[in-house]
């Protein structure tokens, strides 16, 4: 039961289920598409980061979440941009590890 202003609505099962559907629908066709990986740019699995940094995968994925890391999603999988990763270490952004 949904109560707004001065009217209440009985939703069945059903009801719900298509109206998370059409807000779901909204939703993606709104967002802003994530913009495609340039040629020039190599990406990579966590782990090959990983390597190239001498860490731990859970060491990524800590540098992912304080955004020092660029990543996308493809599918169910995240790449990591290995050009610009190199290029951090080079120049020393990303703090103590200067491999």
């Amino acid at each position: 039961m949904v109560i707004n202003s001065n009217f209440i609505y009985q939703l069945s099962g059903g009801d719900l289920k298509d109206f998370a559907f059409e807000v779901a629908r909204q939703i993606r066709e709104a967002g802003t598409p994530t913009p495609a990986p340039t040629p020039s740019d190599e990406w990579g699995t966590r782990e090959q980061a990983a390597n190239i940094l001498g860490v731990c995968l859970v060491t990524i994925h800590g540098l992912m979440n304080k955004g020092l890391l660029e990543t996308r999603k493809i599918g169910r999988r995240t790449v990591v941009n290995l050009s610009k990763l190199r290029r951090d270490l080079a120049e020393g952004r990303l703090g103590r590890y200067k491999r």
